[in-house]
């Protein structure tokens, strides 16, 4: 199936130099998904360079790492509520990302009642915008998946600037 998708996007766009392939890491692991996508991508008959993304769980774990943007996003920048966020070394054993990021959102806004039922409809734009803004550096540099996304574009990058 992911060598299908890679297909379709390629064939729809003129040029691609570099692909970037998500893959959440679940239960079958970093390396199980990072072979996954280089198969798929060597099976799609792909001349074309790519990078794994593989967060252990979901993305969503790693927006989890940013209160501010939380109560930014939530529109209480200025809250004080608890909003029960991992630390960085432990948000990719999370067992359910999303719903820790809508609980923080929710507890981040304030609201109660039907304020907030109608708050937490709006939990897939928010993620977005999270996941838009998701800020490079600070407490994401201690999560072993985005080290490994960075370490793989860095490689990349110095392959190419070696040719």
């Amino acid at each position: 199936m992911l060598q299908r998708k890679m297909v379709a996007v390629l064939s729809a766009e003129s040029e691609f130099d570099l692909l970037f392939v998500h893959r959440d890491a679940d239960a079958a692991g970093h390396e199980a998904r990072t072979i996954e996508i280089s198969d798929a991508t060597n099976g799609a008959g792909l001349a074309v360079h790519h990078v794994p993304i593989v967060p252990v769980r979901t993305t969503e774990a790693w927006v989890l790492l940013d209160e501010a943007a939380i109560r930014r996003v939530a529109g209480n920048p200025r809250g004080r509520e608890p909003l029960n966020l991992p630390r960085p070394a432990r948000v990719e054993d999370l067992h359910a990302p999303k719903d820790t990021l809508e609980s923080a959102l929710a507890a981040a806004s304030g609201f109660r009642g039907s304020r907030l039922r109608k708050f937490r409809r709006r939990f897939g734009r928010q993620r977005q915008i999270l996941l838009a803004q998701l800020p490079v550096g600070g407490a994401l540099e201690q999560v072993p998946a985005w080290r490994q996304l960075k370490d793989s574009v860095s490689r990349l990058v110095a392959r190419n600037e070696d040719s």
